[in-house]
C-alpha cells in the first residue's frame, strides 16, 4: 500500500528540506484534469541498466502504491545496440519512499513566486545553421534512403541567478496555471540536477495488462493574436502536417507490434491544444504481459523526437548533432503496483522540459520533425514556438479559445481517417478472417519473415496472423533453417540498394539470390524489391523528390489500389513483361509515366516496393495475402503433382 502520508512532505519541499523530491501533475483526461499533484521523495541511485531497475517483487492485493520514479537519458539507447554519442548522462531512480496527494490549487497558493529570468538567452546552434543542419538532412539523408523522417535537436541556454529549486518550483507553478494540454507538468530535483517541465506526449502507460503509446506530430504555431477556427482547419488540411503524423503513427504501430502479441489498435485522430501551439495526434492501445522494464527498452525512443526508422534515426541523429542529447527525448516513469498486486507504468517523453545544474545554467532541448518536403525557415521557426512555453514562462500568453470540439474542427480530424487503412483501427477480434476465399488457403502456412533493420516487419506479421498465417521475425544476418517454413518475407530497410559494401544490403543480395536458385517461395518489400530488381537486371535510380511517408494510388496488376511508400530508390523499365533467364516470366506492375516499378510477381515470388503493412495503405492484409498467394500457388501445384 501507500507510504503512510507524511503531512510536512510538502512543506518540507517548498522549505528545501527534501534533498531528493517530485511534484508531478498528471493528466487525467477528466473534467478534474490535474486537480491534484503528487509529491514524492526518496532515495536517488544510478543503475547502469533498465533490468538493474530496483523494483520490488509481486506482491499480494492490496492499496496501489508507486515504486519508482525513473528518468532515463538518450544514451540509453546503448542498450539496444543503437549509436549514440556518449554524454554521461546517467539512468536515475528515485524510490517513492514517501508520497503525498495535494490539491493542486492549495499547492500553486503555497509556492512563492521568485525572479526566474534566463540570462544570456541564446541557441547553441544559431538559426542559419540550424536551417543548414535541415537542409542537409533532407539531401543527404532522406534524399538517400536513410529514413522518412528525422528529428535534430538545438539547445536554448542560459543562466539563473543565485539558483535554487525553489526557482524550479516557480516556474512549475507558472506552468501549471498557464499550460494547457500537457501529458504531465512537472518538477523533479535529484540533488545533482533539476527538470521541470510541462510535455504533451505520453510515451507508455501500462494499465491491467493494457499499453498505450500516443504519437503526436504536426504543429499550428499560433500567430500573435491567437489561434482561429480558420487557422487551425487549415493546419489539418496541410498534407505535409498529416503525414508527418502518418509516419509517425505508422512508427508507433511498429513498436506495439513488438510488445504487444496482437498488435495496437488505433483510435482518433484528435486536437491537442497547448498554450502556444497545437498538435495532432493517435491513441494506440494493445495487451501485453511483458515485464516493464523490458517494454522501456523496447520503445526507446519515439519517433516523434527521433526518426523512422528508429535504428538508421540514431546514426542519422550522431552525424548531425554536436554532441549527447542529455535527457531530451528520453523517458520519465513512474512504476508502480495497483490494488490487485498487477503491475503499473505511467511514462512520458522529455520533451519542452528544462535541464538545471546546481550553479543554475539551464538547458531547454527543442528539435522539428524533418520530412521530404519540410522548409528549412518554417522548421527553425516550429522550434522556436516548441521553446517558447518554457523560455518564456514569465510572460505567456493568455489561454487562447478552445478550438478541438468546434464543429468544422471536429469534420476536418474525420477527415484524416478517410482513404487509409482501417485495419489499424479495429479491435484484434475484429481483425481476423473476412478475406475473399482465395486467400482461404493461406490459413496454417508457416512465413519467416527477415527484418533488415525496419519494424514494419512486425506490422507484417501482424497482418499475416490476421490471415491464419504462422509468423516468425528473424534478423537478416541469422542462420536459419528454410525448409521449416512455406514462404519468406524479406523485409524492408534504410539505405543505398546499390551499396554492396554495406554488410547488411550484401546479405539482402545472398538471401535473394539464394531464395531465387531454390524455387523457395518468397516475398519481398521496399528495399529487398529494389535488390531483387538488381539481380533480374532492373536497373535503379534515385528519386528526384524521395517518396517518404506518401500515399500514390497506383494500377496493381489491374486493379487500382492506393497505397504508402516510403523510399528514396526505385527500379524503372519501359516493360510490362520480361523473360529472365533460369527464373522464367516476370510480370512488372509499373507507371506507365515515369517506368517506376511498383511490384513484380514471378513464378515463385511477389513484391513491391510500396508498403501494404502501411497505415497509407488502404486494403493491406488484401494486398499481402494475395502476393503470397501467388508466391506459393506454384509450390503447392507441383506438390500436389508429385503426391
Amino acid at each position: 500500500m501507500n507510504a503512510a502520508p507524511n503531512r510536512n512532505l510538502f512543506e518540507r519541499v517548498l522549505h528545501g528540506q527534501a534533498p531528493c523530491f517530485a511534484l508531478i501533475a498528471r493528466s487525467t483526461g477528466s473534467a478534474g484534469e490535474r486537480a491534484t499533484i503528487d509529491v514524492f521523495a526518496g532515495a536517488v541511485s544510478y543503475p547502469s541498466s533498465l533490468a538493474e531497475l530496483p523494483l520490488a517483487a509481486p506482491t499480494a492485493a492490496g492499496a496501489g502504491r508507486q515504486e519508482l520514479l525513473v528518468l532515463v537519458p538518450y544514451r540509453q539507447l546503448r542498450e539496444r545496440g543503437f549509436t549514440t554519442h556518449d554524454d554521461g548522462a546517467p539512468l536515475v531512480a528515485i524510490t517513492c519512499d514517501e508520497h503525498e496527494t495535494v490539491p493542486a490549487q492549495l499547492a500553486l497558493a503555497a509556492i512563492p513566486d521568485a525572479d526566474t529570468a534566463l540570462g544570456e538567452r541564446h541557441f547553441d546552434i544559431d538559426d542559419e545553421a540550424y536551417a543548414e543542419i535541415v537542409e542537409r538532412v533532407i539531401t543527404d539523408e532522406i534524399g538517400t534512403g536513410a529514413g522518412s523522417n528525422f528529428v535534430i535537436k538545438r539547445t536554448l541556454e542560459g543562466d539563473l541567478d543565485d539558483y535554487s529549486p525553489a526557482k524550479a518550483l516557480a516556474v512549475f507553478k507558472r506552468l501549471m496555471r498557464r499550460e494547457v494540454g500537457a501529458y504531465w507538468i512537472f518538477v523533479i530535483h535529484t540533488g545533482e540536477r533539476t527538470f521541470v517541465g510541462a510535455t504533451p506526449e505520453r510515451h507508455l502507460t501500462l494499465h491491467e495488462g493494457c499499453a498505450t503509446m500516443n504519437p503526436i506530430s504536426g504543429t499550428y504555431r499560433y500567430p500573435q493574436s491567437g489561434p482561429t477556427i480558420d487557422g487551425i482547419n487549415a493546419f489539418l488540411g496541410d498534407r505535409k502536417e498529416s503525414d508527418e503524423l502518418y509516419m509517425v503513427l505508422d512508427e508507433e504501430l511498429k513498436m506495439m507490434a513488438r510488445i504487444c502479441p496482437a498488435g495496437g489498435q488505433v483510435t482518433g485522430p484528435h486536437l491537442r491544444e497547448m498554450a502556444r501551439l497545437a498538435h495532432t495526434e493517435y491513441f494506440i492501445v494493445g495487451h501485453t504481459e511483458a515485464d516493464v522494464r523490458d517494454l522501456l527498452r523496447e520503445t526507446m525512443f519515439a519517433p516523434t523526437v527521433t526518426g523512422s526508422p528508429i535504428e538508421s534515426a540514431t546514426r542519422v541523429i550522431a552525424r548531425h548533432e554536436r554532441a549527447g542529447r542529455g535527457y531530451y527525448s528520453g523517458i520519465a516513469a513512474l512504476i508502480g503496483r495497483d490494488a490487485r498486486g498487477e503491475r503499473t507504468l505511467d511514462s512520458a517523453i522529455l520533451i519542452r522540459t528544462a535541464e538545471i545544474d546546481r550553479a543554475g545554467h539551464v538547458r531547454i532541448g527543442v528539435g522539428s520533425t524533418l520530412v521530404r518536403h519540410s522548409d528549412a525557415v518554417s522548421e527553425v521557426m516550429e522550434t522556436h514556438a516548441k521553446v517558447a512555453a518554457l523560455s518564456n514562462a514569465f510572460d505567456p500568453p493568455e489561454a487562447g479559445p478552445a478550438l478541438a470540439q468546434h464543429p468544422s474542427v471536429q469534420a476536418a480530424l474525420r477527415e484524416r481517417n478517410k482513404g487509409i487503412a482501417d485495419f489499424w483501427f479495429r479491435p484484434y477480434g475484429g481483425r481476423q478472417g473476412g478475406m475473399a476465399d482465395e486467400l482461404a488457403e493461406l490459413s496454417g502456412c508457416r512465413a519467416l519473415i527477415v527484418d533488415a533493420e525496419d519494424h514494419f516487419t512486425a506490422m507484417i506479421a501482424q497482418q499475416l496472423s490476421s490471415l491464419g498465417l504462422a509468423t516468425e521475425v528473424c534478423g537478416v544476418h541469422d542462420a536459419v533453417d528454410l525448409a521449416r517454413y512455406d514462404v519468406v518475407v524479406m523485409g524492408p530497410g534504410p539505405g543505398d540498394p546499390s551499396d554492396a559494401g554495406d554488410p547488411r544490403i550484401a546479405r539482402l543480395y545472398t538471401w535473394l539470390r539464394h531464395l531465387i536458385d531454390e524455387g523457395k517461395p518468397f516475398m519481398a518489400v521496399c528495399l529487398s524489391h529494389q535488390i531483387l530488381n538488381a539481380i533480374l537486371g532492373i536497373p535503379l535510380v534515385r528519386r528526384e523528390v524521395p517518396n517518404q511517408g506518401i500515399q500514390v494510388e497506383i494500377d496493381l496488376f489491374g486493379q487500382r489500389e492506393r497505397v504508402g511508400f516510403y523510399n528514396t530508390y526505385v527500379a524503372r523499365t519501359v516493360r510490362d513483361e520480361m523473360e529472365i533467364d533460369g527464373v522464367g516470366t516476370l510480370a512488372i506492375s509499373r507507371d506507365p509515366r515515369t517506368g517506376e516499378v511498383h511490384a513484380l510477381r514471378g513464378p515463385t515470388f511477389s513484391s513491391m516496393q510500396f508498403h501494404a503493412e502501411s497505415v497509407l495503405t488502404v486494403d493491406g492484409p488484401r494486398i499481402l495475402g494475395e502476393a503470397i498467394t501467388h508466391a506459393i500457388r506454384r509450390e503447392k501445384r507441383l506438390t500436389s503433382v508429385t503426391a
